[in-house]
């Protein structure tokens, strides 16, 4: 609040995103929460930006929403965490669009120009798969290991239908943990079988140029939002 009267700003925009439930930090959630329910009671506009809510939320955040000023605003960026959000919270809310489908799609690049002569090769229909492994609970490296055996598994299965051929594509690049930690191996078990039929799309690219390489694919398993988007 001292910042905010010293600065003095005329609007304040809250990215809530996939931390206002808790998930990865109470603390976190219940700070931007009253930030921006401070900041409105000093008449400040502020917007507290679309967000997901998961099924079980933190309890303190719960709290937290229930305490805030009767004419809030809080806006869902999907239907099952509008539904969760009012049922958990006894609070009314908005549904939103996520911003990112307003992105525009980058095609302009060396990868892009990679997986055109790929898909021109194959001449089958692209499957694009994605896995990120902050997903698992308890997370180590031999959970890890664990679940890229299974879905090297499943995908093969995938391959020896011979219907589909596969794209690993990432989206979430931290060091140890990004999506690449999983797919890497994947694409190393798959093209022992299948070198021609398995295309692993390692480059850390932006979201617009993600963007453009989904729109050359005909379906796509995700284990992230925006990439769905």
């Amino acid at each position: 609040i001292h910042a905010a009267e010293e600065i003095q700003p005329e609007q304040c925009v809250v990215l809530g995103a996939d931390v206002m439930d808790g998930y990865y930090a109470p603390e976190v959630s219940l700070i931007l929460l009253a930030s921006a329910d401070l900041l409105r009671e000093r008449k400040i506009a502020t917007t507290l930006l679309g967000f997901s809510f998961n099924a079980t939320p933190s309890t303190s955040v719960l709290r937290g929403i229930r305490y805030v000023t009767d004419n809030f605003r809080f806006n869902l960026r999907d239907p099952i965490s509008l539904e969760r959000f009012e049922r958990l919270t006894g609070r009314r809310a908005c549904l939103t669009a996520d911003t990112a489908f307003l992105l525009q799609p980058e095609t302009g690049f060396p990868e892009y120009e990679e997986l055109l002569k790929w898909k021109q090769k194959s001449q089958k229909p692209i499957l694009a798969f994605n896995y990120h492994p902050m997903l698992l609970r308890n997370l180590s490296e031999e959970t890890i290991d664990e679940q890229i055996n299974r879905l090297g598994g499943m995908l093969e299965k995938i391959l020896d239908a011979n219907t589909w051929n596969i794209l690993l594509i990432a989206h979430d690049f931290r060091e140890r943990v990004g999506d690449n930690r999983c797919l890497g191996p994947l694409h190393e078990f798959l093209s022992l079988r299948f070198p021609e039929r398995v295309f692993h799309m390692k480059a850390e690219l932006s979201a617009a140029e993600l963007k453009g390489v989904v729109k050359e694919v005909d379906a796509l398993i995700t284990a992230r939002m925006h990439l769905g988007i």
